[in-house]
């Protein structure tokens, strides 16, 4: 039997839910239809964790979607019907997550490319609402109809829309598996922790790497197409090696976390020239960052219980770091991301030639560079952290009880 038909085996298709709050849904679109009447012609071609996604059909600008960001707009219009400071406040606080958002754009420019990032344009818009919006949006704050205001400011993104042809293109995501592990059950508990200790602390378990993109393929069933496509086709698989390196040295050089849980955030694409990389959604509306393991690790260390919201970001980081090794072993490098202890620490690479280090001091009197002594001792290679497994699947569990 071939590894295709193993994986084929193994792997099993999981239930995606979209994590969008109560209500808000094609609903939303089609108040907003009726309220904007002859003005235009909105049509929702998409939806995901944070976004609606329409398209207007104006034919000055055929290829522009704008996606409005539900979280956003929802705290927004929270905050108004709490009094103008309120409103105020989290307008300003809006505006400095889109400047956050313009810088991160940029980063992710300068570490992939300006070609796998499209171009995006962030602003706060007026949209029409009535009162079936504002039940989805805030549907646990009193309306008086009689105040009700004709727009609220929203949070939308504009950007060229961008074809995908399903043949030619696989989706680089992996869903948490968090939310269909059983704990109590030993199999699915062992499967967890041996596939997680791979992924996240580097123990093979004494597996070949067939056996590993086995375990991957079994843990994010979404990455089946990336390793079949990988074992097929070389040019393929030599633009996932370097996308899994571009990856891992955002993800260390940063400290920043992608979403790479949502289906087509990030895609590889064949184009005229070859395979591209397209980074349609790749940033959460709350940044995470392996900082929020360290803290997580250290608390649980303590014996104490993550809050709801460590809990969030520890999962997300986590499952970020698990899709992005998962990738690096499909595309057969040996490069891993691995979460660093204090990444304050001082430390050369052993591999690194002394006589290519040049630490010099200038003589602040004379200017005169004299050579430094080299230590006796050279730091080692970074200490990575041991991620304990089983305790956010625990926490995680207990959440799901409440």
């Amino acid at each position: 039997m071939s590894i295709g038909e193993q994986v084929g085996k193994i792997v099993r298709k999981v239930d995606r839910k979209l994590n969008i709050p109560p209500g808000v849904d094609g609903d939303l679109y089609r108040n907003v239809q009726k309220i904007a009447g002859d003005k235009y012609e909105p049509r929702l071609i998409g939806k995901g964790g944070e976004h609606l996604v329409f398209k207007f059909e104006d034919p000055k600008h055929p290829n522009t979607v704008y996606k409005v960001n539900t979280h956003a707009t929802a705290a927004l219009y929270r905050s108004h019907l709490l009094g103008p400071n309120s409103e105020a406040d989290a307008r300003a606080n809006l505006d400095r997550q889109i400047l956050r958002r313009n810088h991160r754009t940029r980063e992710l420019r300068d570490y992939f490319g300006f070609r796998s990032v499209p171009v995006q344009k962030y602003m706060i818009r007026d949209v029409p609402i009535n009162l079936d919006i504002v039940a989805r949006l805030a549907p646990n704050l009193p309306v008086d109809p009689a105040h009700l205001p004709e727009t609220i400011p929203a949070w939308v993104t504009v950007q060229r829309k961008i074809e995908l042809p399903e043949d030619s293109t696989t989706s680089l995501d992996g869903y948490y598996p968090e939310l269909r592990i059983d704990a109590d059950k030993e199999k699915q508990r062992e499967f967890y922790i041996k596939s997680n200790e791979l992924l996240l602390n580097g123990n093979e378990h004494d597996m070949d790497i067939e056996q590993q993109k086995e375990m991957v393929c079994a843990l994010y069933d979404t990455l089946t197409p990336t390793y079949l496509r990988a074992e097929l086709d070389p040019d393929y698989k030599s633009k996932l090696q370097e996308t899994a390196r571009k990856l891992i040295r955002y993800t260390t050089e940063t400290e920043n976390t992608l979403d790479m849980a949502g289906k087509d955030n990030l895609v590889l694409t064949r184009e005229k020239d070859g395979w591209q990389l397209q980074m349609l959604d790749p940033l959460s509306n709350t940044d995470f960052t392996l900082t929020d393991i360290r803290e997580a690790i250290q608390k649980l260390d303590d014996d104490k219980q993550l809050t709801h919201d460590q809990l969030v970001r520890s999962i997300n980081t986590l499952n970020t770091i698990r899709v992005i090794n998962s990738l690096a072993i499909l595309a057969d490098i040996p490069e891993r991301l691995r979460v660093i202890a204090d990444p304050n620490e001082i430390t050369i690479d052993l591999d690194t030639d002394e006589s290519d280090i040049d630490i010099s001091f200038e003589d602040p009197d004379t200017g005169t560079l004299t050579p430094a002594t080299k230590p006796n001792n050279t730091p080692s290679k970074p200490h990575y952290l041991e991620i304990p497994v089983l305790p956010f699947l625990n926490s995680l569990k207990k959440l799901q009880k409440r």
